[in-house]
């Protein structure tokens, strides 16, 4: 079994980003696979902004100082000896320090009701919060969420939310966006300093800037560029969401409702004229691209479409 010892010094060398060897590194993967929460705690800390939270600071170059001091007494045999054993005991005392600071961290967050999640892998990362909310949260990003009179969300990074109905209000703040909604499914996309997007994949989400305020539906987004909201509509929703696409089988549809199908799931609007209207459609669609979908419909109706908007917005009439 991997002592306390050499276990603090390998996690100090880990976080100074030195070289380990291969057994090493292994003896440091197996420990962190059986203590990934005290190791996500110390990852976190020790990346974690100064600015949200003030914490006693210790003066290492005064305390080396002091140190060397007392080393310059000694022997030249007993400095050798005592320097490694007061490094080693250093990194000890220090990993014991991050450490009592993690438990009152996590003190804090539980008399404030604050829930913190935290994802430093190179995958996505599934969580239930308190409210039975669920949440993506992509590699690399962090939430901190509460629960007051409303329901409150900060987001460092990228993540998916879809938000438990209850009665109170969900908000989701990045340092560029507030999210506001009470039942919906949305991505939120602020791993950019100077960008940030909304993607709404069902209900209504309003989102603010320090400028602008916008209402989003279904398969609607508002990306920030240059402190302006632009509103758009989601190119692919399905692949933005991380969904499969979907073959879309109609039998004797009204038209209307085929074309508002497919706009829900692939984003292409179709605009219908009068005339074509009047037409019910049995086919099977599959989703390749959004030209082979306003083709299949022109076929079954026997009319023409034009394009309005390559790729997003097109036409069906008679001529």
């Amino acid at each position: 079994m991997e002592t306390n010892e050499n276990i603090d010094s390998l996690l100090a060398r880990h976080f100074a980003h030195e070289t380990l060897s291969v057994t090493q590194q292994k003896r440091l993967n197996e420990w962190i696979e059986k203590h990934e929460k005290e190791y996500r705690q110390l990852q976190l800390l020790i990346n974690a902004p100064l600015e949200k939270k003030i914490y006693p600071s210790f003066d290492t170059d005064k305390a080396w100082e002091n140190v060397e001091k007392r080393l310059s007494v000694m022997s030249v045999r007993k400095k050798s000896v005592h320097r490694w054993s007061i490094i080693y005991g250093s990194i000890a005392a220090c990993l014991a320090l991050i450490v009592g600071v993690a438990v009152f961290y996590q003190y804090f967050s539980v008399t404030d009701k604050q829930q913190l999640y935290a994802n430093a892998a190179d995958h996505v990362k599934h969580v239930i919060l308190s409210d039975s909310s669920e949440v993506v949260i992509y590699p690399h990003s962090q939430i901190s969420f509460a629960v007051g009179k409303e329901r409150e969300a900060q987001l460092i990074g990228k993540a998916f939310f879809k938000v438990k109905k209850n009665g109170k209000s969900f908000k989701v703040s990045t340092q560029q966006l507030t999210v506001e909604v009470l039942g919906t499914s949305f991505l939120v996309d602020a791993i950019q300093e100077n960008e940030a997007g909304v993607f709404v994949q069902t209900g209504r989400v309003k989102v603010s800037s320090t400028e602008n305020e916008v209402i989003l539906r279904e398969n609607e987004k508002a990306e920030l560029l240059n402190n302006v909201l632009n509103v758009g509509v989601i190119d692919n929703p399905c692949e933005l969401f991380g969904e499969k696409k979907q073959v879309l089988l109609f039998n004797n549809e009204p038209i209307l409702n085929v074309v508002q199908t497919i706009e829900k799931q692939t984003g292409v609007r179709i605009e219908l004229s009068k005339e074509v209207e009047r037409n019910r459609v049995t086919t099977r669609i599959d989703p390749v691209d959004s030209k082979s979908i306003v083709e299949e419909l022109a076929f079954v109706c026997g009319c023409h479409y034009e394009t309005l908007v390559e790729g997003k917005h097109y036409k069906l009439y008679y001529e």
